[in-house]
Order: structure tokens, then C-alpha cells, then sequence
């Protein structure tokens, strides 16, 4: 279930929606699309939508965007122009990288940043965030808590929107350019001297994705 009037959200809430100001409402759809459309694609090439297990066997759903720590002020930026989630502190990796991530948490997701994509018809494109978005929306359509509750067969959610049929398709898709533009800012070595063959690179054919 999707509502876009008075609040937003996805699915069954237990313990209710959060409270949030008119302002705050106001705020959310009023964000642009071609913002939503760059941080669809920024998603797609560097970011996941993890679906984990507690150590009590609940559910935890987050979005999560790690980018060098040269990005921070990009992720800090994003943070601040949508009004959700948190940027952590800069990490060391053991390869010698610092990393910072901007955590979007399950209820942010399901009544916000999620119905926003959806009443946008807004997407992703790449198979493994298509799968990972599905899952997501498998549990909050559901309002599953524990993680024994996901089936090992997830269908296919009403709200995951078909990707176009063919390369040339893609190129009509309203929200293509500035998903486009999110989606180099990720860390991907991506050749764009044939936007043809960019483009089947991202078909749900192609198997690396």
C-alpha cells in the first residue's frame, strides 16, 4: 500500500508511522525528480540496500552509500538536500582506503525515500539493486519482523517497475540522463565513448550486473 497524501508509506507499520511535520511533508515532495533520478543511479553503481538478520533473528533494512572519503562533503550534501539518514565518520579499510557511508535506516526507506522513487516512476536499472529493492519491498508490503518469515523464493513485487525492452529504450526513460549523472559518480570504469554499448551493459540480459 502507497500513500502520498497526508503521510508516505509502504507496506504494514506495527508500531505506526513516525511523526512528521507538515513542513517536513511539504519538504519531501518537493524534492526534485531529477534529484531522485541521480540518487537512484548513485545507488546503482556504488551503493546496496541490505536486508540482514539480527542477532535475535529480526529484520534490518538500510540503504547505504560508501564513497571515498575525499566524497564526504558529496554524501553530506545529499544527506542534507534529502533530510534523511546519517554520514558516519570516516573508516580505515584493510586495504589502507577511508571510507565514509550514508545510512538510510527501515523507516525512512518504507515511508519516504521508497514511495518517492514509486510516485516518481523512478527506478533502478541494475539487477542486483532491482533484487535487493524487491526483497525490501517483499518485507515491508508484508510487515515482516522476523527474518525466518522471508521466503527462499521472493515474488516479484506490483511496485518494481518492468526495465525497457531494448537498448534504445533506455534513452526514453523520462528520469535516464540524471540517473545517468548518479551513476558516474559512483567508482565504476565505465566507458561512455558508445552510450549503445553502455546501455546494453545495463540490459537485464547482460549478466554482469
Amino acid at each position: 500500500m502507497l500513500c502520498l497524501s497526508s503521510e508516505l508509506s509502504i507496506g504494514v507499520h506495527d508500531a505506526g508511522l513516525k511523526a512528521r511535520s507538515p513542513e517536513q511533508l511539504q519538504h519531501f515532495l518537493s524534492i526534485p525528480p531529477s534529484f531522485l533520478a541521480q540518487l537512484a543511479g548513485l545507488v546503482d553503481g556504488d551503493g546496496y540496500i541490505p536486508v540482514t538478520k539480527t542477532a535475535k533473528g529480526y529484520i534490518e533494512i538500510s540503504l547505504v552509500i560508501g564513497l571515498d572519503v575525499r566524497d564526504i562533503e558529496l554524501l553530506k550534501t545529499l544527506q542534507a538536500t534529502l533530510g534523511l539518514g546519517r554520514v558516519t565518520n570516516p573508516v580505515k579499510n584493510k586495504d589502507g582506503t577511508t571510507i565514509v557511508k550514508w545510512i538510510i535506516n527501515r523507516t525512512d526507506l518504507q515511508e519516504v525515500l521508497f514511495p518517492l522513487f514509486i510516485h516518481h516512476s523512478i527506478f533502478f536499472l541494475t539487477n542486483v539493486r532491482r533484487e535487493q529493492f524487491n526483497l525490501a519491498l517483499y518485507v515491508m508490503d508484508n510487515g515482516l519482523t522476523k527474518y525466518a518469515e522471508i521466503p527462499e523464493a521472493v515474488p516479484t513485487s506490483s511496485l518494481l517497475q518492468p526495465l525497457p525492452l531494448t537498448p534504445a529504450d533506455y534513452l526514453l526513460l523520462p528520469f535516464f540522463n540524471p540517473w545517468v549523472v548518479g551513476f558516474t559518480m559512483a567508482e565504476f570504469n565505465l566507458s561512455f565513448r558508445n552510450m549503445e554499448n553502455t546501455i546494453k551493459e545495463i540490459n537485464r540480459n547482460n549478466p554482469i550486473f
